[in-house]
């Protein structure tokens, strides 16, 4: 099994046991972003596509 190889089968390995996380309802890891006023502001009002609360 060449090098290529074994990064595809890692690849693989990886990516399926990230689907199964996500179907399982488990989360690996979470980021909070704080948005500046502006940008709070701009959401609210649906300037950006985004949904008015």
């Amino acid at each position: 099994m060449t090098k290529l190889d074994q990064e595809i089968e890692q690849f693989k390995a990886d990516l399926l046991a990230s689907v199964k996380e996500l179907k399982s309802g488990e989360i690996a890891c979470s980021t909070q972003v704080d948005v500046s006023y502006f940008v709070s502001e701009r959401n609210h009002m649906g300037l950006s596509g985004g949904s008015a609360d």
